[in-house]
């Protein structure tokens, strides 16, 4: 008998989604979190409608897949959707018994080869943080243009080049093909 447990539902507000041939980008908006669905974890994102159960996902991946499935990859999922903060509903309780470990069932589906949900997450840098790129610590610039260097740094001469460099003279590039007696602003450094 399958695992007639009804399926959380997926929170909508706040989410962008865009599904592509083979994977799922999720965009969450509030907490600047992005995440990247396979084809099994999709499924079971699609049938996080409060309605849907185990078993029916359980059927649905195990007819795409051309594999049985079992029904602990679905928790397993949904306990990562939960982790990452994408379910509608707020659960404290985890879905997957904690005896149950992640690292654990991958290898098992990886010795049968079972296609089970993956759910890869990546935090998004900010609208300002995105805007604002600068040149780090002795990366080469040119003076005037951009990007410019970070706060604190200066475009500096070196050599034949230029570099961000803290205030000039304090800090010389380590360059491979550098000559040994580098000027750093008309003195010998």
């Amino acid at each position: 008998m399958g695992d007639n447990r009804k399926l959380p539902k997926i929170k909508t507000a706040g989410l962008v989604v865009k599904e592509l041939p083979e994977e799922t980008l999720i965009y969450d908006t509030e907490t600047n979190m992005a995440f990247c669905l396979n084809a099994a974890a999709t499924i079971i994102m699609n049938r996080c409608d409060g309605d849907s159960t185990a078993e029916d996902v359980q059927a649905e991946l195990s007819k795409k897949l051309s594999s049985d499935v079992d029904d602990r990859y679905i928790w397993l999922a949904v306990e990562q959707f939960r982790r990452h903060n994408v379910l509608a509903d707020v659960h404290t309780e985890p879905f997957v018994a904690a005896t149950v470990s992640r690292r654990k069932m991958i290898r098992q589906a990886a010795a049968l080869g079972v296609a089970i949900p993956i759910i890869s997450a990546l935090v998004v840098p900010s609208a300002v943080h995105a805007a604002s790129l600068c040149l780090q610590l002795n990366a080469a610039c040119t003076p005037g243009q951009q990007p410019a260097c970070c706060i604190g740094l200066t475009c500096t001469v070196v050599g034949e080049g230029h570099f961000c460099l803290n205030p000039p003279g304090l800090s010389v590039p380590i360059k491979p093909n550098a000559p040994p007696d580098i000027k750093i602003n008309g003195s010998r450094g």
